[in-house]
């Protein structure tokens, strides 16, 4: 059966490739790479982190020196 794929997977995939340079990345970051890409998915940025977070797809971790969320690819 063929599946189309949702804008909260397409965000996904990208978000995910934005990570996989290794660098860690803040929720605003994210949100700006995103929006530098042209892509129209501020609001649900945060959602995608936490769907890839449960999925173990990536690490969140919150910053107090930041006072934000960090992103990373886990491995």
């Amino acid at each position: 059966m063929y599946e189309t794929m949702t804008q909260d997977d397409e965000a996904a995939d990208i978000i995910l490739g934005l990570l996989s340079d290794g660098n860690p990345r803040t929720t605003a970051d994210v949100e700006s790479d995103l929006a530098h890409r042209g892509a129209e998915c501020s609001e649900r940025v945060v959602r995608v982190l936490m769907m890839l977070k449960h999925r173990k797809k990536v690490v969140g971790s919150f910053s107090p020196e930041k006072r934000t969320w960090v992103w990373t690819v886990a491995e």
